[in-house]
């Protein structure tokens, strides 16, 4: 599909970047691929793009994705747990869909520009496909790691009088 043509038989889907303007620093990152388009790649390469621009580019602190329940969800949430979004919770019955009225929870996901930067996405084809489970376990061991290291320093650094630092 080129410039200035109404041909619209070449669209896979949207992909968008928003700004937050209640949260600075932080976007919200939004996907809707064509049923013929899904389970080809199209999303995490729609997707790794745009965290490029948004982190490296506009640099951005933070990027927000949200999933809603539907028969896409599974493979939305590993697809972005995949990529190194780290899951932060479900709001329930939060959305409600136009085309049947019924409520839909929605399932968010984060990402920080220092996730980015220490290379979770260097090595996303290397990796296993993660689950949400496999994120969180992850997730914890790193934060037990950062604890049990502050905690060893804290001992090496004991707080002496200050009588004690002129001898």
């Amino acid at each position: 599909m080129g410039p200035g043509t109404d041909d619209c038989s070449s669209i896979i889907g949207v992909i968008y970047l928003l700004n937050l303007e209640h949260a600075p620093g932080e976007a919200s990152l939004g996907l809707a691929l064509m049923p013929y388009a899904r389970n080809k790649g199209f999303g995490p390469d729609a997707v790794l793009r745009v965290l490029g621009m948004a982190f490296d580019v506009f640099e951005f602190h933070r990027i927000s994705a949200s999933v809603l329940d539907g028969s896409s969800r599974e493979h939305a949430l590993r697809m972005f747990v995949g990529l190194g979004f780290g899951c932060e919770g479900t709001r329930r019955r939060a959305v409600q869909c136009p085309s049947d009225a019924a409520w839909r929870d929605a399932h968010h996901l984060g990402m920080l520009d220092t996730e980015w930067v220490t290379g979770a996405l260097r090595c996303v084809q290397e990796k296993p496909v993660r689950t949400r489970w496999d994120e969180m376990f992850e997730r914890h061991q790193r934060e037990r790691e950062v604890l049990v290291d502050a905690a060893e320093r804290a001992r090496i650094l004991k707080r002496t009088a200050s009588t004690d630092t002129l001898r």
